[in-house]
């Protein structure tokens, strides 16, 4: 039930919202946004991690049970015409992922940021990441599960990266 333009009622919770968000919530999380001045929902999160709005990383359930969840960034949140929440997402990939495969010197956390854009439902998100400069990664006190470094930006198409070296 529409409440008006910054609130959102499910069951017995009002939910507030100014601009695009996600409302973090026990589980299930609740997605909460306003596209056009129409507010958007739609359950996605099941684990105890939830959420994320635009700018953020995240974890994006693989096809493959035996995969490890896709890292991808988003980039912006939208609805269809059946208000089923999507998000546009920019891919991380990993190292065995790109076309020149894992080398010796990539870290075991270590994610390219491409220039692979996509168009992805919002149910796939398990939860939210972080993808840090290496500097900044190398400076953690204790790496996470949920911690990456990204160091290179991968062009999908051609298999180059920028910067195309880096000191070792």
């Amino acid at each position: 039930m529409y409440l008006d333009h910054h609130t959102f009622q499910s069951g017995d919770h009002h939910f507030c919202c100014s601009s695009l968000l996600f409302c973090l919530r026990p589980k299930p999380v609740v997605v909460v946004g306003r596209v056009n001045d129409v507010l958007l929902r739609s359950k996605v999160v099941k684990g105890e991690i939830g959420g994320g709005a635009v700018g953020d990383t995240v974890l994006m359930r693989s096809q493959e049970a035996d995969k490890p969840p896709y890292v991808a960034k988003i980039e912006k949140i939208e609805a269809d015409s059946r208000s089923n929440v999507k998000v546009r997402v920019r891919w991380y990939y990993r190292p065995e992922e790109s076309l020149g495969g894992r080398r010796q010197f990539h870290g075991v956390k270590e994610l390219f940021l491409s220039d692979h854009y996509d168009i992805q439902s919002a149910d796939t998100i398990e939860g939210k990441c972080i993808v840090h400069t290496f500097k900044n990664y190398t400076k953690l006190d204790s790496v996470g599960s949920d911690d990456y470094f990204c160091r290179f930006e991968y062009k999908a198409a051609t298999g180059g990266f920028t910067p195309d070296r880096v000191a070792v």
